[in-house]
């Protein structure tokens, strides 16, 4: 089974073999600054040695809000970030390092970014410093932003990112996502990559989807909604959107690897 860089267990999402009872509910935790939710079953003994994502919730915390209904099915930590710079992203890096340091069992791996509007923005920066501080993020929901088209060759080779912008919100805003999207055709890495299209009314709007594929991964997608103003409800709507987020990790799992249960 594949190892995190932490060399624990890759805490793969598997069915539960029993509910979750109420002593198993998220608990509050506060580590330097930072304060943050656990997982489900986090202090369950047979999870002892079980590695577990973390989801940052970047502007405006919308990630956190609808992550919140799927949180017993994909169980990860869960960190409200209203940062969106560079320097943030630098702290964020060396904050999870130092968490980790302290015996929290979070999953290098599979660190993953969520943010509308602002936090669509900021999203990059974010990345980009902390890949300065030494991390990545392993995929990022980007939906909306204002500014910020280019996440950089070197973070994207490593990081999936789905993009998503209505086409009846602001016109700068349309621009910059056709513009990330123009980007991610260009770069280097992805010369050899599958590209493919759908259209789908999932979310209540008519949506279509550009999918980049490396090495059989969905690495970047793009999703425009026709009719779709400034608002990030829809997206979450899709029931594929949360489980394509929790199957990327930086160091995916092997599919012909024997499979291992792990008991929440």
């Amino acid at each position: 089974m594949a190892m995190s860089a932490m060399g624990g267990e890759a805490g793969l999402d598997v069915k539960a073999q029993a509910a979750f009872d109420p002593s198993d509910a998220p608990k509050s935790h506060s580590f330097g600054s930072l304060a943050f939710q656990g997982p489900w079953g986090y202090d369950r003994p047979e999870n002892a040695g079980r590695l577990y994502p973390l989801l940052v919730s970047g502007f405006w915390n919308e990630g956190q809000d609808h992550y919140a209904g799927v949180a017993q099915a994909h169980p990860a930590f869960v960190l409200s970030y209203q940062k969106d710079g560079e320097a943030d992203g630098r702290f964020l890096g060396h904050w999870i390092t130092n968490a980790i340091a302290a015996s929290y069992r979070i999953d290098l791996d599979r660190v993953y970014l969520t943010g509308f509007s602002r936090g669509g923005s900021g999203s990059f920066p974010l990345a980009r410093g902390m890949a300065e501080a030494g991390h990545h993020f392993a995929a990022i929901i980007r939906g909306a932003g204002q500014s910020q088209p280019d996440l950089g060759d070197a973070i994207a080779e490593k990081t999936a990112v789905w993009y998503h912008i209505g086409l009846t919100d602001g016109p700068t805003r349309v621009a910059i996502a056709r513009e990330a999207l123009g980007l991610n055709r260009c770069y280097a890495f992805n010369r050899e990559a599958v590209e493919s299209q759908t259209s789908d009314t999932l979310t209540g709007y008519t949506r279509t989807t550009v999918t980049l594929t490396r090495a059989g991964r969905p690495m970047f997608r793009y999703s425009e909604y026709a009719g779709m103003g400034h608002i990030s409800a829809p997206l979450y709507k899709d029931p594929a959107l949360f489980a394509w987020l929790f199957d990327c990790a930086l160091t995916p799992v092997q599919t012909n690897a024997p499979t291992e249960v792990v008991f929440r």
